[in-house]
């Protein structure tokens, strides 16, 4: 896909530099331009003539704020932002075409109770079943499994082989040592503009829902017990493990490789660090690391 960047204006909300009209196809680094492609500087201590003075001219850069005056004597067309990857991201999602055509794949199996919104997509080998409802515009990749009772929003990406409303795990020990399955009669909910990456998997709830909300976005081999509530815009990188019944709160960030035991609570806005084992509350805004996790200060991005 292309942009024209007289376009980008709109797309941005704010006007350039050096103005001029030429097509875009594609993002690149800033050490690395070229031709009809957007880029974006992230560090005002970077010097804009040093990467852009021999770079191509029809090129479109998003750079911070405070950078204007270098921006004068260079060839290519310049955006300036407070928060330049946003801007980035805004304009080059925009060249990447949705990952899925709309429709059902031949040999995707829809159960008769499976209700689709429209323009939903389904990718090959997936199997849905059970009563489960997916919201208008999702896309759901390929081997994805999904049983329901399950209730998927709007705008909602799923990646190849993640596995959504498997019984969570949880047992009774009978007086002979042999156990009993806990039975799980709650749901699946995923908020709209939720993202699943691949192999993930998110358990459904055993008396409640597992419940995740608006935006938020979860990564490769992520796996979710059941019961969990994630509130709207939390992120969770690859490979994290969030047990039962616990709950994260809204903007967190969860690092890879971390684990939120069961029934624990993490605060709004905090950031669970890389490999970290959290087996208590962790405040508001609060920054969290080691084994077994402990306070390092106040979250500060």
């Amino acid at each position: 896909m292309s942009l024209k960047s007289s376009a980008l204006s709109k797309i941005l909300g704010i006007e350039p530099v050096n103005p001029r009209d030429f097509i875009v196809t594609q993002g690149c680094a800033p050490d690395n331009v070229r031709a009809n492609s957007v880029t974006m500087v992230t560090r005002t201590e970077e010097n804009l003539c040093a990467l852009f003075q021999n770079a191509p001219a029809d090129v479109v850069v998003i750079a911070p704020t405070g950078k204007e005056a270098e921006a004068h004597d260079l060839p290519q067309m310049f955006f300036f932002m407070a928060k330049p990857r946003l801007g980035f991201c805004k304009v080059a999602n925009c060249l990447i075409p949705a990952r899925i055509p709309s429709g059902v794949a031949s040999s995707a199996i829809i159960g008769p109770e499976v209700i689709l919104g429209e323009g939903v997509s389904i990718g090959p080998w997936t199997l849905i079943e059970g009563i489960v409802e997916i919201g208008e515009g999702s896309q759901i990749g390929e081997r994805v499994t999904i049983q329901g009772p399950a209730t998927i929003g709007r705008g909602v990406s799923i990646g190849p082989g993640s596995v959504i409303g498997q019984p969570g795990f949880g047992f009774e020990t009978m007086e002979d040592d042999t156990s009993v399955r806990f039975p799980h009669f709650g749901r699946v909910i995923l908020g709209d503009g939720v993202e699943v990456g691949a192999n993930a998997s998110i358990s459904r709830g055993s008396l409640n829902d597992t419940v995740i909300g608006n935006q938020v976005k979860i990564d490769d081999r992520v796996h979710v017990g059941h019961n969990v509530t994630v509130d709207a815009g939390t992120r969770i990188a690859s490979g994290a493990v969030l047990c039962g019944s616990c709950r994260i709160g809204k903007n967190v960030w969860v690092s890879p490789n971390a684990v939120v035991s069961n029934l624990v609570n993490i605060g709004d806005r905090a950031l669970v660090g890389l490999g970290a084992v959290v087996v208590t509350d962790v405040p508001a805004e609060t920054s969290v690391a080691a084994r077994p996790a402990l306070p390092v200060g106040k979250r500060t991005s």
